[in-house]
């Protein structure tokens, strides 16, 4: 169990907008991302970061 979360790097303004770490490993598919979830992040905070990701796509 961990709460550091590794995917595939988004594009940059999402980058900046959720301060995310970029992060690089060939095991794992090369340009990645992640972030760490802590107890203060909202439910509302997490959805608004996973529906800016989805229309990044």
């Amino acid at each position: 169990m961990s709460n550091t979360i590794y995917f595939k790097r988004p594009p940059e303004a999402i980058m900046k907008k959720y301060d995310l770490a970029p992060d690089y490993d060939d095991r794992l598919g090369g340009d990645l991302a992640h972030i760490i979830v802590m107890q203060h992040v909202t439910k509302e905070r997490m959805q608004n970061f996973l529906n800016d990701l989805a229309a990044a796509k």
